[in-house]
């Protein structure tokens, strides 16, 4: 590889290495908003969901 191309690997990886820790926080912070709401209307266990499998001749 030529040297033009290490530094526009260098420089991309490091832009995505921030971006993706950016990201990873604001879903942390999500989380836990969204299980301090939780926690303030309700206590317990969140609901189960359930899923019905789809029957592909019904259509």
């Amino acid at each position: 590889m030529g040297t033009s191309q290490e530094i526009v690997i260098a420089v991309t990886s490091a832009g995505a290495t921030v971006v993706f820790q950016e990201l990873l926080e604001q879903v942390r912070r999500g989380v836990r908003a969204w299980r301090d709401n939780r926690r303030a209307v309700e206590d317990g266990e969140p609901p189960q969901g359930r899923v019905e499998p789809v029957n592909r001749h019904d259509r």
